[in-house]
C-alpha cells in the first residue's frame, strides 16, 4: 500500500486552491440558476392557481 501511495501524484497547494475557487464559483452560479428558475416556476403556478385555470 505504501508503495502505492509513493505512486500518486499528489496537487500542489496552488491546485487546490486554484480548483477549490472554481468549485465555490460553479456552486454559486448554479445555486443562483436553481433559485431564479424556482422563483419563475413559483411565479407561473401562483398565476395559474390564481387565475382559476
Amino acid at each position: 500500500v505504501a508503495e502505492q501511495l509513493n505512486k500518486v501524484k499528489w496537487p500542489t497547494r496552488k491546485e487546490v486552491s486554484q480548483n477549490t475557487v472554481v468549485v465555490m464559483i460553479a456552486t454559486a452560479i448554479i445555486t443562483t440558476y436553481l433559485t431564479l428558475l424556482d422563483r419563475f416556476w413559483g411565479f407561473v403556478t401562483n398565476l395559474i392557481y390564481s387565475s382559476g385555470v
